[in-house]
């Protein structure tokens, strides 16, 4: 009888046993974040709204795909891979290593003034982030990341000399992001 009771202390099954962490299924991960940079654009911090979908393979590692919108100095879809590492940690909470790859699509023109815009471009995306999540409860669990982020994109604008010039625009932005995670 005495052995049964250690046993069901220990067992990952029973309810409430912190810990355990997760080691499979679907993870949820929304976030908020500012892309902070230069100051020789428009803006020198950009809003970024991303939901991540990754499906945990392992106890550390977690693929999927991320989607999100990106406001630089023209509004940009980013769709892409995503990879996260998490590092062993007794119980649900701790540090995370992230990293994704994907493509910025554009959700307007970009305005110049004096020049007409014909076509604006999407380009490829890059990021890299540091994280630690903090677990509250059940599945509910916030987050928060540092890290890099790589967007470039072009335009191609009317010119009198040459009919046509295309102008490449290229972002490498310190981010920081706070979130929730449902996992």
């Amino acid at each position: 009888m005495l052995s049964f009771g250690m046993y069901a202390q220990n067992d990952p099954s029973v309810p409430g046993d912190t810990e355990v962490s997760k080691t499979n299924g679907y993870m949820n991960f929304l976030s908020y974040g500012q892309l902070i940079g230069s100051e020789n654009d428009k803006k020198t911090h950009m809003h970024s709204l991303h939901m991540g979908h990754n499906f945990r393979v392992s106890n550390r590692v977690a693929l999927g795909v991320v989607t999100g919108i990106d406001w630089f100095d023209i509004s940009m879809l980013s769709v892409g891979p995503d990879v996260k590492l998490f590092l062993p940690k007794k119980g649900s909470s701790g540090i995370f290593l992230g990293g994704s790859l994907g493509h910025g699509f554009p959700l307007e023109d970009l305005k110049l003034e004096y020049m007409t815009v014909k076509d604006t471009k999407g380009g490829p995306y890059a990021g890299a982030k540091i994280g630690y999540i903090f677990h509250i409860n059940g599945s509910f669990n916030l987050f928060m990341t540092a890290g890099y982020r790589y967007q470039a994109f072009s335009v191609i604008r009317e010119d009198w000399w040459l009919r046509e010039v295309e102008r490449s625009f290229k972002y490498n932005r310190f981010e920081v992001r706070l979130g929730m995670g449902l996992f």
